[in-house]
């Protein structure tokens, strides 16, 4: 699996069971992969005011009280390694 792949796992785990919305998760991805609220509120046609609503929310929602709260609550999460992400090998010991 590559790094982003694994990111996009780590994250989805993180908000899990946190009641957010898919706006709001779409949104909160955003702004963890390090993109602005001015630049989300562009890219998705919403008021910054709308962006910044919605990320008060989702820190409320997970608990945390900044962005980087939010970045080590991501990295903290540990995600399985599943044989077929690591291309079906295992590590063996001989005798």
């Amino acid at each position: 699996m590559d790094e982003k792949g694994l990111y996009e796992r780590k994250f989805t785990e993180a908000i899990e069971g946190a009641g957010l919305t898919e706006r709001e998760s779409e949104i909160l991805m955003m702004y963890a992969s390090g993109r602005s609220a001015v630049y989300i509120a562009e890219e998705l046609f919403l008021s910054n005011y709308t962006v910044k609503t919605h990320l008060r929310r989702c820190y409320a929602k997970l608990g945390i009280h900044s962005r980087q709260e939010l970045l080590d609550f991501i990295e903290d999460i540990e995600v399985p390694v599943d044989e077929e992400a690591s291309g079906g090998l295992s590590e063996q010991v001989s005798a």
